[in-house]
């Protein structure tokens, strides 16, 4: 089988590339015709991979960010139920202060306490005692 070497023209190379099938110099001489495959660039297979790996990169990008951003508003709320938490502390060891001293009061300085939250929490007031109210409001 002797083949012949022949350049293309621009011609066999459109049909070529058209997916045409042509007969070659060396198929005419022997009576077959030739079949040439012609391979297309598998371009979009590999541009939908990247494409979908693309695509789950973002997605997973938008949901670590979601994620961070919900964790750090649950810190600062937490944060700000602890601030809340110490103030309630103190101020609570600071009334078990109070009544420490209260409880270690003498007779005399226990009745002026008394007195002391009668006139300020009760509003009581001794005999012969006048009381002004400011009825204004101011």
């Amino acid at each position: 089988m002797a083949v012949k070497n022949r350049t293309k023209t621009t011609a066999d190379k459109k049909d070529n590339l058209s997916g045409t099938v042509k007969e070659s110099s060396a198929s005419k001489t022997y009576g077959k015709p030739e079949l040439k495959e012609i391979k297309k660039p598998e371009k979009k297979k590999i541009n939908k991979i990247g494409l979908t790996i693309k695509l789950a990169l973002v997605v997973f990008a938008v949901y670590a960010v979601v994620t961070l951003l919900n964790q750090h508003i649950e810190i600062l709320e937490k944060q700000q139920t602890l601030s809340d938490l110490e103030t309630d502390i103190m101020v609570q060891e600071i009334k078990i202060e109070e009544i420490q001293n209260v409880k270690n009061y003498s007779d005399e300085e226990n009745a002026e306490y008394m007195e002391q939250i009668a006139r300020s929490e009760l509003d009581y007031v001794k005999n012969g005692e006048r009381v002004f109210v400011n009825v204004t409001g101011s």
